[in-house]
């Protein structure tokens, strides 16, 4: 009897001892999980697998993870500054691997004197760099989790390895320690680290933790990536180019503006992100994420450069060797960096004196866009105007070496016009199109075509008529029109809609001469009469929706 009571007691003391050992167990098993969660949530940024302590340290949008500069600064590019503007980011190109790159681009960028500049963003007064600028130009190895950032510097390799099916992910390397979650599928882990039994890993969303080292396999090491160069292949969908120029004035806009969906019948974007800036120095606002985003849904990414339509630094830099091959060396290293399609020069308001600058300009960076296998276009005016607008580039040299002439087609009457009328009549067009055809092979010409129109605007004062405009897109001309009573017509002479309107007052007349569906087709009429290489708009986002259904529809491919 005494023994059965022994043996009673004895279990009952076995099972509370049990239980207290359980339900402490689950307590510190929660408690590890708790503090693994608020880790993730609290901290943002993991260099190296160790926290990075801090408030906003990352900075997240729709489609970029920035990072603020100051907590990467120990693993920035070599020599890095901000730029007075604050805008920009300044650095050595001495920092980077460059094996990657094939001759003789390797040899053009190591000897080049130039350094790269990329975008900052400003929140609240601190700065910001995409964080896919550290691994692609460093090569760090970048996984981003859902509300975090693990960044790797690493040494010249990463560990990978496979974890067996329905292994357990631990808090600690520890057997008893809380499963963070169970891996399915073999599932491929960045190794950081050993501990005794158990390996510290990293999964492809951004899970730290730990695992049995025997339930590791298969491991390998990768080599940390150069900075990389990808040949392109310059090659259009249908048998006439279809483009667009996408207008940004800085980097934000770019990245407000990145394509979402894809119009059919476009072939080419054109952002405006590089400019002409005092010492030959490139200023740039172009964004990796903008153009990936672009060719995943098919369009190619042409960059636009202009000189600022500023004469004199025009002048003082292309008169310098030094600065333009320090010019050509920038826009082959962003070329390579961000895989463009293709180069689009937009200079204007040049000297005339200047026009054999230009033309060896662009016969010398012909040469690398070539060689890159990118596009090569140049933007010109209708020939025959004023020396800095139009006569300072010589049309017939500059097609030979490039690969479009695209002839902007617009501005017959400009927005400081003292008469009224249209951006771009039909005969108008027709004659800039024959004047260029007489440098430009039609294989070569692009027609760009206006996307806007003018409200003019006509006041009598006494005896004269003062005139004054305002530029109006396709897009918003209907919801303009209904604000007033409006007289339409179509004129026959110049091939467009004219509209009429009584301004405000009975001395004040709105006039418009509208690009609209009739006077859309009869510039693409031009371009097949012409057998031109294609168009181009001025401005993606001025369009109505149904303007390239009137390119598809109407262009004779």
């Amino acid at each position: 009897m005494n023994m059965k009571k022994t043996i009673l007691i004895l279990l009952i003391l076995v099972l509370v001892l049990s239980s207290y050992f359980y339900y402490n167990f689950m307590d510190v098993t929660k408690s590890e999980l708790l503090s693994y969660q608020m880790m993730l949530e609290k901290t943002q940024l993991f260099i190296d697998a160790e926290a990075v302590e801090g408030e906003a340290v990352i900075h997240k949008t729709d489609a970029h993870t920035f990072v603020l500069v100051d907590v990467v600064e120990h693993i920035m590019p070599q020599n890095y500054r901000i730029a007075p503007s604050g805008k920009r980011i300044l650095f050595s190109k001495d920092g980077l691997d460059l094996s990657g790159v094939p001759e003789p681009f390797k040899s053009q960028l190591i000897s080049g004197d130039f350094e790269i500049n990329l975008p900052v963003v400003d929140v609240g007064g601190a700065k910001y760099i995409e964080v896919g600028h550290l691994s692609e130009l460093m090569g760090y190895k970048l996984i981003e989790g859902e509300n975090h950032v693990v960044l790797f510097t690493g040494s010249q390799q990463s560990l990978y390895g496979f974890v067996d099916d329905k292994s357990a992910l631990r808090v600690k390397g520890a057997p008893l320690s809380a499963v963070i979650r169970t891996l399915f599928g073999k599932e491929r882990v960045l190794v950081v680290d050993e501990t005794g039994d158990y390996m510290k890993i990293v999964t492809s969303v951004g899970e730290m933790g730990f695992v049995d080292k025997k339930d590791v396999r298969d491991l390998y090491h990768m080599p940390k990536p150069p900075f990389s160069f990808v040949k392109q292949e310059a090659k259009t969908k249908y048998g006439r180019v279809q483009m667009t120029w996408d207008h940004v004035s800085s980097y934000e806009e770019l990245i407000d503006q990145t394509p979402t969906e894809k119009i059919e019948g476009l072939d080419i974007i054109i952002p405006t992100v590089f400019r002409l800036t005092v010492d030959g120095w490139v200023l740039n606002n172009m964004d990796k994420r903008y153009i990936q985003e672009a060719k995943a849904l098919g369009y190619q990414v042409h960059a636009l450069f202009d000189n600022q339509f500023d004469p004199e630094l025009t002048h003082a830099t292309l008169k310098d060797e030094v600065l333009v091959r320090r010019i050509i060396d920038q826009l082959t290293f962003y070329a390579i960096y961000y895989g463009l399609d293709g180069i689009n020069i937009d200079f204007e308001n040049v000297d005339i004196a200047d026009q054999d600058a230009i033309t060896d300009f662009i016969t010398k960076l012909n040469e690398k866009t070539q060689e890159l296998g990118i596009v090569l276009s140049v933007d010109v005016t209708r020939p025959g105007g004023s020396d800095n607008w139009s006569k300072f580039i010589n049309r017939a040299d500059v097609a030979r070496v490039a690969d479009y002439v695209i002839l902007m087609a617009y501005d017959e009457h400009w927005a400081t016009s003292e008469v009224s009328g249209s951006v771009a009549s039909i005969p108008w067009v027709e004659e800039s199109i024959k004047l260029t055809l007489k440098e430009v092979p039609k294989h070569k010409l692009i027609l760009g075509v206006p996307t806007y129109m003018r409200v003019w605007t006509e006041t009598k004062v006494e005896d004269s008529i003062k005139v004054s405009s305002s530029a109006l897109s396709m897009k918003n001309m209907a919801d303009f029109l209904l604000k007033y009573d409006v007289y339409k017509s179509y004129d026959e002479k110049i091939g467009q809609t004219y509209y009429e309107m009584q301004g405000d007052g009975e001395d004040t007349v709105l006039r418009i001469w509208a690009e609209d569906e009739r006077s859309v087709t009869n510039r693409l009429k031009l371009i097949s009469k012409y057998d031109l290489a294609g168009v181009a708009s001025w401005r993606h986002g001025f369009e109505v929706s149904a303007f390239w259904d009137w390119v598809n529809e109407k262009l004779d491919n």
